[in-house]
């Protein structure tokens, strides 16, 4: 399995570069929004990093080039992913105002972040329980069960969870058309 057998200056390289790399990506995510607007850089970057997710499951500690280039592809998409996402939260608050008459910009992103608070308690949670479930034991060596159960954890369930929210996404009713369009309620 991958991860048990790399070394921690191979796992805290692959860190810093995919740190490096979504920074990048976040700083790509302008050109990608001119080039096919918010609602599909957004998808779009959804699925990408389900494309990167989803391999990592064949990969062994020897496979370092492949498992590097994946970690590269999806912390572009994260990083176009996490900067067009608050850019749709704006673009929410201000067809709120369009349609209701009154800025409800607060109310909005702090739901978001509740929700975001409140999303990762119960992925946490549900992490401890996939890891009891594939009999995960914490500082021993690992099953082979678990060891497959590790390498789904990192592999095809975050695959299937970014496919998900890429179609999700894909279907978001505002566009940059709608958006130049609203109208202000005075």
């Amino acid at each position: 399995f991958l991860i048990a057998g790399l070394r921690f200056h191979k796992i805290s390289t692959l860190l810093v570069i995919g740190s490096l790399f979504f920074i990048f990506g976040a700083a790509l995510a302008p050109a990608a929004v001119r080039l096919v607007g918010k609602r599909a850089a957004f998808s779009g970057a959804f699925f990408l990093s389900a494309a990167s997710a989803a391999p990592v499951y064949w990969l062994g500690p020897q496979d370092m080039v492949p498992l590097l280039a994946l970690t590269m592809l999806g912390s572009v998409a994260g990083g176009i992913n996490s900067t067009t996402f608050w850019t749709l939260i704006a673009d929410t608050a201000d067809y709120a105002q369009s349609h209701l008459g009154r800025r409800s910009t607060g109310i909005i992103f702090s739901a978001t972040t509740c929700a975001q608070k409140f999303g990762t308690g119960v992925g946490g949670a549900a992490l401890g329980l996939a890891l009891g479930a594939i009999g995960y034991v914490p500082g021993a060596e690992q099953s082979q069960g678990a060891l497959t159960g590790l390498a789904a954890l990192v592999s095809w369930i975050p695959a299937a969870g970014f496919a998900l929210c890429g179609l999700l996404a894909s279907g978001f009713p505002l566009s940059g058309k709608d958006r130049d369009s609203f109208p202000t309620k005075d």
